[in-house]
Order: C-alpha cells, then sequence, then structure tokens
C-alpha cells in the first residue's frame, strides 16, 4: 500500500508512506525534480542497499543512487519517503 503523505510539487517536494506486508519489495514512485530522499523506517524492519534495518533507522540518497528498492522484513514495514525540493 502506499499513501501519499504530501503531494508532489513543482519544486521537487512530495512525501509518501509505503506499507509493505511481509517481505514484499517496492520501489517509491519516482518525482522529477527532487534533490535527494531520506527513508525513514517508521515500523518493522526493512532490507535497503542490502542491509536489514530496525526501526527509527534512516537511508538518505541523492537523485542519483534513485532508485531504491524496500523490501520489508518477517514482520512487516512502514516507510517514510521524504524527497527534498531543488
Amino acid at each position: 500500500v502506499l499513501d501519499q503523505v504530501f503531494a508532489p510539487q513543482a519544486d521537487g517536494i512530495a512525501g509518501w508512506l509505503m506499507r509493505l506486508p511481509a517481505h514484499a519489495a517496492a520501489v517509491a514512485p519516482t518525482h522529477a525534480g527532487g534533490l535527494a530522499r531520506m527513508y525513514l523506517v517508521a515500523a518493522g524492519r526493512a532490507r535497503m542497499g542490502g542491509a536489514l534495518l530496525p526501526r527509527w533507522s534512516v537511508v538518505f540518497a541523492t537523485a542519483e543512487e534513485e532508485p531504491i528498492g524496500v523490501q520489508a522484513g518477517a514482520e512487516g514495514a512502514e516507510v517514510l519517503v521524504l524527497q527534498f525540493p531543488q
């Protein structure tokens, strides 16, 4: 499930909450114009960049590093994705 936290804006700012069931994988939606993104594991555990991260972990990615795949752990995961404007 993907919830829009705030709608993408012309300057590139955007926000989504990814709600993933156990072991599900997804990529956050793309929105042109953003400078970078922050991924916050808000609940459960999520695998990003090869590491299984616990709740409150943060991954920062520049626009050149996108897209980042997210895979939920055994208990599922909620990941807040915040895209920074230009």
